[in-house]
């Protein structure tokens, strides 16, 4: 049975030190996804990255909860 694919169009804010699209680069890489648009606006401090991933469902489910682990992690 093959597992339907799907996209996760999303964005992130943070400062650049955080480094996220690295995060969302080796993330994508390691759950076997693709990024298919990436555009990243830098202020002098912040950053805001708008992406859209594209892979099966379980793993864009797999790399929602690790963005989300890796934000509320980064906040504490």
């Amino acid at each position: 049975m093959d597992e339907r694919i799907g996209t996760l169009k999303s964005y992130v804010e943070g400062p650049k030190w955080a480094a996220f699209p690295k995060f969302l680069r080796d993330a994508c890489f390691m759950y076997e996804l693709k990024i298919i648009h990436m555009d990243v606006d830098k202020g002098w401090i912040r950053e805001t990255v708008r992406f859209e991933v594209e892979g099966t469902e379980s793993n864009l489910r797999r790399l929602h909860k690790t963005i989300a682990l890796g934000v509320e992690e980064y906040n504490k």
